[in-house]
């Protein structure tokens, strides 16, 4: 009797379970598209979806991106639009530019355009004030304040350093005729109180470079000539392509040969904080947060043990830790970074991005549909704007349904699984001094080596070694 009570239960349990994985593969069968029935197979996989119609346009190259407080800041050569995340326009500012470039900082931009004659500053709102110059513009920025400058140089071999205020007015004027030296970057301290100028010096036997402090208020720029406080000068045979101000006025500079960081402060203060020597060419340089700077290396320089090509470092700028060493496989041909994230792109497609945060972790990848995309992260790491020569969208993750995947493909992975994919040779348990809310720096879109997007090598300039 009591054998038989246990057969029946037996059976009933064995219904049960059947049943269960019934409706599991019932289930799985519709949210994942497991049809093995050939041709129709349907497929689902993590990807991006687009988020409205995005805009057409015949531009021929693709579009510079900038992010700002849950807006976007679009140049092309008919003007400047401000978009909302979700693609809404707020406004558009008309302009004509063969091939405008756009830097932005906080929640301003600055569109100019190589050898132009004028260079426009925009808020969130709207613009700003325009800058009209006498001679050919080489070079440009801006910083979180609305603060600008830009460098122009004259057929007589001299070159002019200005800086404007949030108002558009010229604070300071600095007029180079010293035969030999040829500024290459410049960038504004986020407080608007001092311009550090990189400048190259052909005046002895071989190359050098000097970074030089600039007061630019009148109160305190009035104790010194020209406002000029301090200089680096501890450059022999290195050209110092780009120079950036971040968090507290710390100043990350690059050269050739080396990166470091130089720390500025009230009464003339000026303390280097460290020195790295390179042992590679780098191919693209930006900021993650207000406390990382990321780098990937090229090719390996002469007579040095030198990194992998495609290798990617990430520099505590404060102390010049390395806090992230990643051997990517293949050279880095685009890099975007800022607010806490960066995307880089390369191998042999140029298609295939991947976006990390501060700490190295990977958050998604996405193979692109155009070659030379541009894409930023907006204000969740699950949301990216896209350009291309023919089109801006904007996109979000989510899961795609397909019965032919190809491009915008990825593994069938939750979010939770996504967001905090490890990457390989990561440990994920190891400590990191890197905030979980990383601070404000430049926000910065793709930019070569050995020059930056504020750095312009004049023409009649010597060639780099």
């Amino acid at each position: 009797m009591n054998g038989s009570k246990k057969g029946h239960e037996m059976r009933v349990k064995s219904m049960m379970v059947a049943l269960g994985l019934i409706v599991l593969a019932v289930f799985l069968y519709f949210k994942w598209g497991m049809n093995d029935l050939g041709a129709g197979k349907n497929l689902s996989y993590m990807g991006f979806i687009p988020l409205g119609e995005g805009f057409q346009y015949d531009y021929g190259k693709t579009p510079d991106i900038y992010y700002s407080n849950k807006g976007i800041f679009l140049s092309t050569q008919d003007g400047v639009k401000r978009l909302d995340t979700e693609g809404a326009l707020k406004w558009d500012y008309p302009l004509s530019f063969n091939s405008p470039r756009m830097q932005g900082e906080g929640g301003y931009v600055i569109i100019s355009e190589s050898k132009g004659l004028d260079a426009y500053v925009f808020s969130e709102e709207g613009f700003l004030y325009k800058i009209g110059l006498e001679n050919p513009l080489l070079s440009c920025g801006i910083n979180k304040k609305g603060h600008a400058f830009v460098i122009t140089s004259t057929d007589t071999g001299s070159y002019t350093v200005n800086t404007y205020n949030e108002k558009g007015a010229l604070v300071s004027q600095d007029l180079k005729e010293d035969e030999g030296i040829y500024p290459i970057s410049a960038d504004i301290s986020d407080d608007g109180r001092i311009l550090a100028v990189s400048a190259l010096s052909t005046r002895g036997i071989n190359i050098s470079s000097v970074i030089s402090f600039y007061y630019i208020n009148s109160a305190e720029a009035a104790s010194f000539t020209d406002g000029l406080f301090a200089t680096a000068s501890d450059f022999d045979n290195e050209i110092v392509s780009k120079i950036n101000f971040t968090d507290g006025n710390k100043l990350m500079y690059l050269s050739d040969q080396s990166i470091g960081a130089i720390e500025t402060g009230t009464d003339n203060y000026l303390k280097e904080l460290w020195r790295a020597e390179l042992k590679n060419e780098i191919e693209r340089s930006s900021f993650v947060n207000g406390s990382i700077y990321a780098i990937s290396m090229g090719k390996v320089l002469n007579n040095k043990d030198g990194y992998k090509e495609g290798t990617l470092l990430y520099y505590d700028i404060l102390s010049g830790e390395i806090k992230l060493q990643l051997e990517t496989g293949s050279s880095i041909n685009y890099m975007s970074g800022g607010n806490g994230s960066l995307i880089i792109s390369g191998g042999a497609s140029g298609k295939d991005f991947t976006a990390l945060n501060a700490k190295g972790d990977k958050l998604w990848e996405y193979r692109g549909t155009a070659d030379s995309m541009k894409i930023i992260i907006l204000d969740k790491t699950d949301k990216i704007a896209c350009t291309t020569p023919l089109k801006f969208e904007i996109m979000q993750r989510g899961r795609v349904s397909s019965s032919n995947p190809s491009d915008n493909k990825e593994e069938a992975l939750t979010e939770e699984e996504m967001n905090f994919l490890p990457i390989e040779g990561i440990d994920e348990n190891s400590p990191s001094e890197t905030p979980e809310t990383p601070s404000e720096a430049p926000a910065e879109t793709e930019s070569a080596e050995p020059s930056g997007e504020n750095a312009a090598v004049p023409e009649n300039s010597p060639e780099a070694p």
